[in-house]
């Protein structure tokens, strides 16, 4: 159910994001959120609930948001679009996840 739920939720990101493209005219314009704020929400799931933990996994998804390694840089170059903008971040994510579950398997 819940990844019915963040399909669900990232279509209806897309369709938002398309729509402020064509308000404000931009490509990924710093006011646009939803596409980070969804790739945390998929994250938190893989997190125990301790404020270290969330904190940890905000620096880790910031790191590969920022750092954009293969293939998160690809994805934004390639897509100039919507679909961009949301994929980019969920790949963050996905990579998020990976280093939060080996660091929780080495530490728990």
């Amino acid at each position: 159910m819940d990844f019915l739920l963040l399909i669900l939720l990232l279509m209806i990101g897309t369709f938002i994001v398309n729509q402020s493209l064509k308000e404000i005219g931009s490509k990924d314009h710093q006011e646009i959120i939803i596409d980070e704020l969804l790739a945390m929400m998929l994250v938190a799931h893989f997190i125990p609930p301790e404020p270290k933990w969330a904190i940890a996994a905000f620096l880790i998804f910031r790191f590969f948001d920022i750092a954009k390694p293969y293939p998160i840089k690809k994805i934004d170059k390639m897509y100039k679009n919507a679909f961009g903008i949301m994929a980019d971040d969920v790949v963050a994510a996905i990579y998020s996840i990976i280093i939060i579950s080996a660091l929780k398997y080495l530490l728990i």
